[in-house]
């Protein structure tokens, strides 16, 4: 009897690569699809393109603009340790920070319907400028567009409520 061997039957045609590049792209969300689906598809010198990307967007914030993040953090504690009467540390947003970085944080903040509870305090006491938002509206070309968008629509929201004497 004819032994019979499984040959896998790969169909062997050009990979179509889209015409932007990850290096194009600034959304994490996005580059982290494009790194599956070309690893999927075996196309893995794309798919290192888009981790590279992804790498370099974790990691590659400016120094002036961490600094601005941990400056806006300490305020934000301030606050906290002076409302609880002890001293008070964000822990459930360093946490966040330590697990996406300062970056991704401040832009999830920004995409979030409501804002975060930072934002709130602090733009209560009349301090919008500590927050995340005013943050990425000071440096827009750090984040992508949608998100300075958003940014600035909170920001302007909030200085309409706080413009009528309304609490937030």
């Amino acid at each position: 009897m004819a032994k019979v061997i499984d040959k896998p039957t790969a169909i062997k045609r050009p990979i179509k690569r889209p015409i932007k590049t990850p290096d194009k792209y600034n959304d994490l969300v996005v580059l982290q699809r494009i790194v599956v689906n070309a690893n999927r598809i075996g196309d893995v010198e794309y798919a290192e393109m888009a981790q590279a990307r992804i790498d370099y967007l974790n990691s590659g914030m400016r120094d002036e603009l961490r600094t601005e993040f941990r400056r806006i953090m300490r305020v934000y504690e301030e606050l906290l340790t002076e409302n609880n009467d002890r001293t008070t540390r964000a822990t459930h947003m360093w946490r966040k920070v330590e697990n996406k970085g300062e970056k991704q944080t401040m832009i999830d903040w920004a995409r979030r319907k409501l804002p975060a509870e930072g934002f709130t305090a602090l733009a209560k006491v009349g301090k919008i400028e500590d927050t995340a938002e005013y943050l990425i509206i000071s440096f827009p070309n750090d984040f992508p567009s949608d998100v300075v968008e958003l940014a600035q629509r909170r920001i302007d929201r909030e200085n309409r409520i706080q413009d009528q004497g309304g609490l937030s």
